[in-house]
C-alpha cells in the first residue's frame, strides 16, 4: 500500500508538472498578445487575465475533460467584466433618480409588512426593481460612445454573442463537450474581434475614464467616492495613478483602507514594458508618502497602519515606497516601524535606489533614535559572499561611495554603537574576502585611503578608523572604550587600527600607549611597523628614560634572537655560511629596519648611527627606489635644523620645482620635510609661525600638522604667533588661487589647511592650563566663532568643524576657556 501511495503521489506531481509545461508552452498569436497588452494598460490586470484565460481555454491549452462549459463560462465572465468596466464612463448605465429610489424603498416596506419573505428574498426583489438596461441596449450605448457604429458589425457580433453563448454549455450529453473548431468559429474568433475593436477604440476615448476618476476624486462624501472608485474604475495603472495623485487630504485613508485599496498591487513585479523597464505598480504609495508628511498626527497614524497591513508583502514596490514613507514620517513615529525597513532591505533590493533608507537612518540618527538607526544601518550595509567575492545591496563601488557619510552620521549620533557596527562589518568582510589571514601584513598604512573608494574591505577599514577618530576627537576620555572595541576582535588588522587611533592622542590613555610601545611582540614585528612607528613618534618622548631604554634593549636583542633562523635561510639561499661581513650587515640592517620609521624621536646618537647605516646600505625601501625613485626635498633635514625660520620661510616662498620628465625634488617632499622639522623642534617654528602667512597652503598645513602632533604629545610652545597663522589661514578659505601658479603637489585651495587649523586649535584647548594660555582669550574666542562660521559656509569642512554647545560658547565668551574641551570632529 505504501508503494501504491507513493506511486499515486508521484503521478499527481507529474500531472501538475505536465499541465504547467502545457500552459507555459501555449503561445498567444501576435494579435492576441497585443490585445492582452492593450487590455492590461487600459483596463488593468483583472480584465487582461480573464482574456488570457479564455484564450488558453479556447485553444485547448488545458487538458480538461469538459472544456466547452469552462470556455463558455470564461467567455461570459469576460463579457460581464468588460461591460461593467465600461458602463459608467461610456454612459451606458441607467442614472440613479430620486423618484425611483423612493418607489423601491416603499416596495421594500410593503414586502416586509406581508411577513412572507425573509431579508434575502426582499433584497433580491428590490434589486430586481432597479431600472437597468438590457445587454443589447447597453452594448450599443458603449459601442456608440467608443465612436463605433451602434448598428455596425462590432455591435452586432457582440450582442449576438451575448444572446447565444449563455447557452453554449447546455449541450446534449451524447455530444462531445470538448472545445472544437465549431466553438472557436462561433464564439472565440468573433469575440476576439470584438475585444480587439473595443480595446482599440477605447484607447482613443480614454479621457472618459480619466474624467470619471477626477469626478470621483472631487466628491465630498469620501465613503461614496471610494465605493464608486472601487466599483467603477478598473485596475489599470494609469487610472489608479491619476486617482491617487488627485487625493490631497488624509480623510480618504479610512475609506481606502476599508475597500482594501491601499494594499499590495494586483500586478506582479515580473510584469514589464516591452523595453524591459518595469512600471511602478503601487499608486497608493505616492499618496501615503504625501500623507506621511502631514502635520496631522491622526493622519500619520493611519499611514503607519497602512504600512503594517502590507509589511509581509514581497512586492518590490511595497519595499521601495514603504521605506520612502517611513523616511517621510517624523523619526519618533518611524522608529517603532524600523523593523519593516530592515525586513524590506534584502538581496532582492540591491542595485535599486537606496537614497530612502539612507535618508531614514540619518533622520533616525539625528533624532537620537539610536537603536532604530543602527538596525536600519546594519540592514542597509549588510554584506555577504557571492561568487567568492563581497556582495552588498549597492551597485559597483556605490557601497564605498556612500559609506563615509553614513558612518559619519551614525557616529555623531550613536557613538560607540556605530563603531561596533563598523567593526562587525569589517570582520565579516575580512572573512568573506579571505584577507583576515594576510592583509595585516600589507605595507600600506591603515591611514591610507587610496583604495577605500574601490574596495568594500578597504572602505570598511577606513570607516572603522574614521569612526574611532571621531569618537576620541569628540571626547578623549572615550579612548579606552574605543581601543577596547577595536581590540575585542583578535584579528591583527584591529591591532593596527588600535595603534593608529591611540597615536592620535596618546595622552588620553598614557598607560595604554606605554603598554603598546613596551610590548616586545609589537617592537619586533613587521606587520604593524607603520602604526607602531606613529605611536612611537607621538609618545616615545613622553616615556621615562628607563622605558625608552627597555624598548631599545628589545631592538638591540633582535639580531641575536633571530640569528639562527637567518643563518639557516642564508645557507639555503647561497649554499655557504655567512661571512663576518654578512653577519655585520645582518645585525645593523635588522636594527635599522626596526627603528627607521620613528628614528626622528630617538636620541641624537641613535639617529646618527641609523643615518650612518642608511648611508652605507641605503634605507629599507632601497630596492623599491631603484624602480620608483622617491621624491626628494630640495632642503634636507640638516638644513632645516641649522637654518633660521626666516631663511626657511624665504626658501619656501620662492622655490619652484624644476621642469623635466623626472622631478625628484617636489613640493610634497619639501612640505613633508618641513613637518618633520617642526615635530623635532616645535618651539623654534611656533615662535615664527606667522611668517608662513603668504606661503603656499600646503606649507602652512604641514607646519600646523607638526604643531598639532606636538600639542597632542603635551609639548609646550608659544601660541601667540601660531594663533596669528590660524587666523590668517581661516581668512584665506574663500580666496581663490590661480591654478596656473600651482606646481604639482600643491594644495588647490585652503580647505585642508583650515581643517588642520581647527584640529590644532582643539588640541591646544584640550590641554587646559598647559595648552593655550588664558592671555590669548579674546583671540581664541574670535577664532572659535570663525571656525564655526566656516563650517556653516563650507560643507567640506563639516567633518572637521569645531562643534561646541551653547553652554560652551557662553563659558568661552564670559569666563574664558581654560579647561574647556572643544570637539574636533574628523
Amino acid at each position: 500500500m505504501a508503494d501504491d501511495g507513493e506511486s499515486s503521489s508521484t503521478k499527481g506531481e507529474l500531472g501538475v508538472e505536465a499541465l504547467q509545461e502545457l500552459t507555459n508552452a501555449f503561445d498567444l498569436s501576435p494579435e492576441q498578445q497585443d490585445t492582452a497588452s492593450l487590455l492590461r494598460r487600459l483596463l488593468g490586470k483583472a480584465v487582461a487575465d480573464r482574456y488570457l484565460d479564455f484564450c488558453r481555454l479556447a485553444a485547448g491549452a488545458f487538458a480538461l475533460n469538459v472544456s466547452r462549459p469552462m470556455a463558455a463560462h470564461a467567455l461570459r465572465e469576460l463579457d460581464s467584466t468588460l461591460r461593467h468596466a465600461l458602463a459608467v464612463p461610456m454612459e451606458a448605465k441607467v442614472p440613479d433618480q430620486p423618484e425611483n429610489a423612493e418607489k423601491i424603498v416603499e416596495a421594500r416596506k410593503l414586502l416586509k409588512a406581508l411577513g412572507c419573505f425573509d431579508d434575502g428574498a426582499i433584497q433580491r426583489a428590490t434589486d430586481g426593481l432597479k431600472p437597468r438596461l438590457n445587454h443589447r441596449a447597453q452594448i450599443r450605448k458603449i459601442v456608440a460612445r467608443l465612436g463605433l457604429d451602434p448598428e455596425g458589425d462590432i455591435a452586432d457580433r457582440w450582442t449576438s454573442l451575448c444572446d447565444s453563448f449563455g447557452k453554449a454549455h447546455q449541450r446534449s450529453f451524447h455530444r462531445s463537450l470538448e472545445v472544437d473548431d465549431e466553438f472557436r468559429s462561433q464564439y472565440q474568433r468573433p469575440f476576439d474581434t470584438v475585444i480587439r475593436a473595443v480595446a482599440a477604440a477605447l484607447e482613443g476615448r480614454y479621457t472618459a475614464f480619466m474624467r470619471r476618476v477626477e469626478e470621483i476624486a472631487a466628491m465630498p462624501n469620501r465613503a461614496e467616492a471610494v465605493a464608486a472608485f472601487a466599483g467603477e474604475i478598473p485596475g489599470a495603472l494609469p487610472l489608479q495613478w491619476h486617482f491617487f495623485k488627485g487625493l490631497t487630504t488624509g480623510d480618504w485613508l479610512p475609506h481606502l483602507a476599508k475597500e482594501c485599496l491601499l494594499g499590495e498591487p494586483l500586478a506582479g513585479p515580473e510584469e514589464e514594458r516591452g523595453d524591459g523597464f518595469r512600471y511602478r505598480q503601487w499608486p497608493a504609495g505616492n499618496y501615503l508618502q504625501r500623507m506621511a508628511e502631514s502635520s496631522d498626527r491622526a493622519t500619520r497614524g493611519l499611514v503607519a497602519q497602512a504600512l503594517r497591513d502590507v509589511a509581509a508583502s514581497k512586492h518590490p514596490d511595497i519595499h521601495h515606497d514603504g521605506i520612502e514613507i517611513l523616511a517621510a514620517l517624523p523619526p519618533e513615529e518611524s522608529a517603532p516601524l524600523a523593523d519593516m525597513a530592515v525586513a524590506w532591505l534584502g538581496p532582492e533590493t540591491r542595485f535599486g535606489l537606496l537614497r530612502a533608507p539612507e535618508k531614514l537612518l540619518k533622520k533616525l540618527a539625528e533624532a537620537n533614535q539610536h537603536a532604530a538607526a543602527l538596525s536600519v544601518a546594519r540592514a542597509l550595509l549588510q554584506i555577504w559572499k557571492e561568487n567568492g567575492e563581497i556582495a552588498s545591496l549597492y551597485g559597483r563601488h556605490m557601497y564605498e561611495h556612500h559609506l563615509p557619510s553614513i558612518m559619519q552620521a551614525l557616529t555623531k549620533a550613536c557613538g560607540e554603537g556605530a563603531l561596533r557596527l563598523a567593526t562587525e562589518l569589517l570582520r565579516q568582510a575580512a572573512v568573506v574576502s579571505g584577507k583576515i589571514e594576510y592583509d595585516h601584513h600589507s605595507l600600506r598604512p591603515v591611514a591610507d585611503d587610496e583604495r577605500a573608494n574601490y574596495d568594500v574591505y578597504n572602505a570598511l577599514t577606513s570607516a572603522v578608523r574614521r569612526s574611532a577618530e571621531m569618537l576620541i576627537a569628540d571626547d578623549p576620555a572615550r579612548m579606552r572604550d574605543v581601543i577596547g572595541i577595536l581590540t575585542g576582535d583578535p584579528a591583527k588588522i584591529f591591532v593596527r587600527l588600535a595603534l593608529h587611533v591611540l597615536a592620535r592622542d596618546p595622552s588620553a590613555a598614557p598607560d595604554l600607549a606605554e603598554a603598546y610601545l613596551l610590548d616586545p611582540e609589537l617592537i619586533e614585528q613587521t606587520w604593524a611597523q607603520e602604526e607602531y612607528a606613529a605611536l612611537a613618534r607621538a609618545w616615545y618622548p613622553s616615556l621615562s628614560p628607563e622605558q625608552q631604554r627597555a624598548i631599545l634593549a628589545v631592538v638591540d636583542a633582535m639580531p641575536d634572537k633571530r640569528r639562527a633562523a637567518w643563518r639557516e635561510r642564508f645557507q639555503q639561499n647561497h649554499g655557504s655560511p655567512p661571512t663576518a661581513e654578512n653577519e655585520r650587515a645582518y645585525e645593523v640592517l635588522t636594527i635599522r629596519d626596526a627603528l627607521w620609521k620613528w628614528r626622528s624621536v630617538l636620541p641624537p646618537e641613535r639617529q646618527e648611527a641609523i643615518n650612518r647605516i642608511a648611508g652605507e646600505y641605503g634605507d629599507p625601501d632601497a630596492w623599491r627606489q631603484q624602480f620608483f625613485p622617491p621624491e626628494e626635498s630640495p632642503l634636507g633635514a640638516a638644513e632645516f635644523a641649522t637654518r633660521s625660520v626666516p631663511e626657511v620661510v624665504a626658501f619656501l616662498k620662492t622655490w619652484r620645482p624644476p621642469t623635466g620628465e623626472r622631478q625628484l625634488h617636489t613640493v610634497t617632499a619639501l612640505a613633508q620635510e618641513l613637518r618633520t622639522a617642526v615635530g623635532n623642534d616645535p618651539r623654534k617654528y611656533a615662535s615664527s609661525a606667522d611668517q608662513l602667512a603668504g606661503a603656499r597652503p600646503i606649507y602652512a598645513r604641514r607646519l600646523l600638522e607638526g604643531l598639532h602632533s606636538a600639542a597632542s604629545n603635551r609639548r609646550d610652545f608659544d601660541w601667540r604667533n601660531v594663533l596669528k597663522l590660524v587666523e590668517f589661514t581661516f581668512g584665506q578659505r574663500d580666496q581663490a588661487i590661480d591654478p596656473a601658479t600651482l606646481a604639482e603637489g600643491n594644495d588647490k585651495n585652503w580647505a585642508w589647511a583650515c581643517m588642520t587649523a581647527c584640529e590644532l586649535l582643539a588640541a591646544g584647548l584640550r590641554q587646559g592650563a598647559k595648552g593655550i594660555g588664558c592671555e590669548h582669550g579674546p583671540q581664541v574666542r574670535s577664532l572659535v566663532f570663525s571656525a564655526l562660521e566656516l563650517a556653516r559656509k563650507h560643507p567640506e569642512l563639516e567633518d572637521f568643524e569645531i562643534g561646541v554647545s551653547e553652554d560652551d560658547l557662553r563659558v568661552i565668551a564670559e569666563h574664558g576657556y581654560e579647561g574647556r574641551l572643544l570637539r574636533a570632529i574628523s
